[in-house]
């Protein structure tokens, strides 16, 4: 495992080698004279390099006010948020199917939301979301409709920020120190599909588009635990793995012994009796 890499893990998990992401970081390092064997270590090896230099980049000569590693990381989460935050027009429905489903829980029976109503409310949460001033946009609509809107808009805030929280940890010097950048790189992306800790099943449930709920919270002691967990199932299993291999590689041998054993004696009888029936 160079440099705390492990591309095999990731091989495994993802068929990482094989993305389009690892093809353009191979495309990358190539464009700079350096050659990328092509094997899954080695594929792996350039993404999570260029990943690295990404997140923590070298200073701009000439310009050492200039945060690129601020500006790297802005750019990233807006890419993610693009891709995993759920969708203003999504949310707006998930949002209000789930107060129906409440009123009709509570015994209020079935409360139909008029389309005119869906579309106020969507439009206005289409709009902050692309960034337009939120009062300005609820200005003009009644009061429920008002609260509505705003906890939909929480709502994709608070995805926002829970998913934030990890791109940023992750690119501390403290996490770089701590974890080795396949774990990093393993534990984003698992977050990336996953809920918030539901209390009643115990568990993370898996996201998908329609998904309301923050990712889940980071906690960094968590974390640490997680890693230990990873590394010695990892290491158990190259353990196991080399175990296997050495008994493929005796039992080899032995058969390889034992064939050379037997044409031995079969040599030693022909030459003895020429005409006698051999036995293997």
């Amino acid at each position: 495992m160079e440099n705390g890499r492990n591309p095999e893990f990731l091989r495994q998990k993802y068929q990482l080698e094989k993305t389009t992401e690892v093809e353009h970081a191979v495309a990358a390092r190539e464009r700079k004279g350096s050659r990328v064997r092509n094997t899954p270590a080695e594929r792996i090896h350039a993404y999570l390099e260029r990943l690295d230099t990404i997140l923590n980049p070298p200073k701009l000569e000439g310009h050492a006010s200039f945060d690129r590693k601020e500006r790297n990381l802005s750019m990233m989460k807006r890419f993610m948020h693009d891709a995993l935050i759920v969708k203003p027009d999504v949310a707006t429905d998930e949002y209000l199917t789930h107060q129906q489903k409440q009123a009709r829980a509570l015994g209020h029976g079935d409360t139909e939301i008029p389309e005119y109503v869906r579309e106020q409310i969507a439009r206005a949460v289409v709009a902050i979301a692309e960034g337009s001033d939120i009062e300005s946009e609820l200005e003009g609509l009644e009061n429920e409709k008002k609260q509505m809107a705003e906890e939909i808009v929480a709502k994709m805030d608070d995805q926002k920020r829970s998913l934030d929280k990890w791109v940023d940890y992750l690119a501390t010097d403290d996490a770089r120190a701590a974890y080795p950048d396949w774990f990093r790189y393993w534990a984003m992306r698992s977050v990336t599909g996953l809920s918030s800790f539901d209390k009643d099943e115990k568990r993370f449930p898996s996201r998908d588009t329609e998904t309301m709920n923050p990712f889940p919270e980071l906690d960094q002691a968590v974390l640490g635990k997680v890693r230990d967990a990873v590394e010695h199932d990892r290491v158990y299993k190259e353990r196991v793995a080399t175990a296997q291999e050495e008994v493929r590689r005796a039992e080899k041998k032995h058969n390889r012994e034992r064939q050379l054993a037997v044409a031995s004696r079969v040599d030693e009888a022909k030459r003895r009796n020429p005409d006698a029936p051999v036995d293997r």
